[in-house]
């Protein structure tokens, strides 16, 4: 009897690791998920992080605007984007080659995301911040 309980009892608690496990991005990712707007750089940019590590940006700047897909995926504070491709018919805003790039998070909350832009090898002096929509 005392065997079946201990038998049940391990059952159990590989049943909730397992949930625990599958129940989404946890920690800075969760809070990392969501949509993100900035006005900043002469242009109104969005990007929305999905818990399935997909992303969405769009960018609307005086010389066109764009949209485009992809990866992103924490690293430390970094946050870093992959295979970007655009979904505009037309896209002069992404460099030819262009596929990703990488973020430096200085400060992530409920409402607000900042980031530094890793650019020519080097981190950027100057800071991008984001307001959560959702």
């Amino acid at each position: 009897m005392k065997k079946v309980i201990g038998i049940k009892l391990v059952c159990l608690q590989a049943l909730l690791l397992f949930v625990v496990a599958c129940s989404g991005p946890s920690g800075q990712e969760a809070k990392l998920v969501g949509r993100w707007q900035t006005t900043e750089m002469l242009a109104k940019a969005m990007v929305e992080y999905h818990a399935d590590h997909s992303l969405t940006l769009s960018a609307a700047t005086l010389f066109g605007s764009f949209n485009a897909s992809g990866t992103w995926r924490l690293d430390g504070d970094e946050i870093i984007h992959e295979d970007i491709q655009s979904t505009t018919a037309s896209n002069s805003m992404l460099s030819a080659g262009e596929s990703g790039g990488r973020s430096k998070i200085v400060q992530l909350d409920d409402s607000k995301l900042v980031v530094r832009q890793f650019k020519n090898g080097d981190w950027s002096s100057e800071t991008i911040t984001y307001q959560r929509l959702r």
